[in-house]
């Protein structure tokens, strides 16, 4: 289901009406005078050698509202992005493309576009597209990001267009032009109206167009969720790669069980390896006694009393060494 816009779109004659446009014929005129209001930039016609450029534009505190029409076909080119400040560029008619990279955006009534901060992009609009345009400083719409979501927005980056017949895409629309009302007219209180309006304006962007810090936080959103109670154990070093998050401390328990049972094994092993030795000493002194002339006792009696001392078998070079005969005799 398709979400149209709160309202049409105005005419290019109903805003900024208050304004006195700025116009120019030649390319060169027309290109001095959209660098001093952006940025410097490279402007050539596609169809004739001259343009019909209209420029109306108002601006308070870092943000402002321009409608521009070069009245011809052009081509234009930024070469190193707008770097310091933010553009959403509507056509009220027409249509006109922007190319960033190996990504091409087809703007519309519908479909505004905006300009990357940091890459060179080229345009194309087409004769007789009359643009709507959202100027925002960069610093400006920093500020409402970082109040929006609580983060640093200095690597704040937007998407490079915005759909206007969504419902969020309405309600930026709807600002946009709330704003521009409240630019028109003039009141007692129209410093404060105007900072509110702005504010309200740059929070419906943030929510309508793509950017970086929505990306990040929709990613830790995804994340399941993980119950702390108290006396809930951390471990610093067990991490989920796949989600990005600690595991509790049932992991680190595990591992020190782990680790616990392979050193108690160790040490036992070291025990036994030890008590073997141990063994075959008392097992082969024991022998040469019962061997020995004068000898005291029985053979078998001293043999099954040292290895019941020792609490092992009797190792088996010393049970090869005793005689067939006493074999098997329990005393």
């Amino acid at each position: 289901m398709v979400h149209r816009a709160w309202a049409a779109l105005p005419r290019a004659e109903a805003l900024l009406a208050s304004r006195t446009p700025t116009t120019a014929v030649s390319v060169d005129e027309a290109h001095d005078t959209i660098s001093a209001v952006f940025c410097d930039h490279h402007l050539a016609p596609l169809e004739r050698r001259e343009v019909n450029m209209n420029l109306r534009s108002v601006r308070d505190a870092g943000v402002g509202i321009e409608l521009l029409d070069y009245g011809e076909a052009v081509r234009i080119h930024v070469g190193g992005g707008l770097e310091n400040f933010h553009l959403v560029q509507i056509p009220l008619r027409g249509r006109a493309t922007m190319e960033v990279g190996n990504a091409l955006v087809q703007s519309s009534s519908r479909v505004a576009t905006v300009p990357p901060l940091d890459r060179e992009f080229t345009m194309r609009w087409d004769t007789g597209v009359p643009t709507l345009i959202l100027y925002a400083e960069r610093s400006r719409l920093r500020t409402v990001a970082e109040a929006m979501y609580g983060v640093d927005g200095e690597r704040l980056q937007l998407g490079l267009h915005l759909h206007l017949d969504t419902v969020v895409g309405g309600d930026f629309l709807r600002a946009l032009l709330d704003h521009h009302s409240v630019l028109e007219r003039g009141s007692a209180d129209g410093a404060y109206a105007r900072r509110l309006s702005a504010e309200l304006l740059l929070t419906r962007l943030l929510s309508a167009v793509d950017n970086s810090v929505t990306r990040s936080l929709g990613t830790w959103a995804s994340v399941e969720r993980v119950r702390v109670t108290p006396g809930t154990r951390w471990c610093a070093g067990s991490r989920i790669a796949s989600r990005g998050v600690l595991r509790r401390g049932r992991v680190c328990s595990r591992l020190q069980r782990s680790l616990s049972a392979v050193a108690h094994a160790a040490v036992a092993r070291a025990r036994g390896a030890r008590n073997h030795a141990d063994g075959a000493a008392a097992g082969g002194a024991a022998a040469a006694r019962a061997y020995a002339p004068g000898g005291g006792g029985s053979a078998a009696r001293n043999r099954d009393g040292n290895r019941a001392a020792c609490r092992i078998h009797t190792p088996r070079p010393i049970l090869d060494r005793v005689p067939e005969a006493f074999r098997g005799v329990t005393g």
